[in-house]
């Protein structure tokens, strides 16, 4: 299991630097920031993230990578 356990700072550049990007798993490139999604990134670490950690409190012979940033996860992919 990995956990993108990104900042909301590092998760909203991303965001931006893709509006008016063409990407390969969509058949449209989004002209502007999706107020939606902007507002679950904002809330994401109150709303979502303590129920993704309490359910890997609640497995912990499965083994999650968490990764705090994009650098850990690249240079985790890259040794693979």
């Amino acid at each position: 299991m990995i956990f993108l356990d990104y900042p909301e700072a590092v998760c909203m550049d991303g965001i931006r630097a893709r509006v008016g990007q063409p990407r390969p798993d969509m058949p449209w490139a989004e002209q502007s920031l999706d107020p939606e999604l902007v507002a679950l990134v904002q809330n994401y670490r109150r709303d979502n993230r303590p129920q993704i950690l309490s359910l890997l409190a609640q497995y912990p012979d499965k083994h999650a990578l968490i990764f705090t940033a994009r650098q850990e996860a690249e240079q985790w992919l890259s040794r693979l």
